[in-house]
């Protein structure tokens, strides 16, 4: 770590960043920048911040539900550090390392860590280009592996769909 600082609500880059994502977050919410912004509504507060956590994973018209608790400690409202990447990559050896492709990481990664949600849980990969292709050329391939924080007759359903 190189640093620590605190930031609170009233910050104008916090306001800034708030502005931002409330345009973004018509488009597309998200969990992280959500819960940020409220524990900063609650600094000095002895209580942590309790919530939670929903996320849906699709196939055609077949969707699995899943939700889940999540503490934020208070200690930790508005507190920012400075890690340096390289050394705290190093520290994380097994799940921060290198990869030529997507598919290669998705692979890696799910073989450790079977139960951990990735943002690329079921996504469409084209071969063109080795994998990384966004466009629709080539053989398709459909990473199946929801995550294991989906109930087994969620992901049973996933997968028969």
């Amino acid at each position: 770590m190189l640093g620590q600082s605190t930031i609170s609500q009233e910050d104008t880059e916090v306001q800034k960043f708030k502005e931002t994502y409330d345009k973004i977050k018509e488009t597309r919410s998200g969990h992280t920048a959500t819960i940020t912004l409220e524990t900063l509504k609650h600094i000095g507060e002895k209580e942590d911040y309790q919530t939670l956590y929903r996320f849906i994973s699709q196939i055609g018209n077949t969707k699995v539900r899943h939700e889940f608790n999540v503490t934020i400690p208070h200690e930790s409202f508005g507190q920012v550090y400075t890690v340096q990447g390289k050394a705290f990559a190093e520290e994380r050896g097994k799940t921060a390392f290198a990869f030529e492709n997507l598919l290669e990481q998705y692979i890696r990664l799910k073989t450790m860590q079977p139960q951990w949600k990735t943002e690329a849980d079921l996504l469409y990969l084209r071969s063109g280009d080795n994998w990384t292709t966004p466009h629709q050329e080539g053989y398709c391939l459909q990473l199946l592996a929801p995550s294991k924080m989906i109930t087994q007759a969620g992901r049973k359903s996933l997968i028969d769909t």
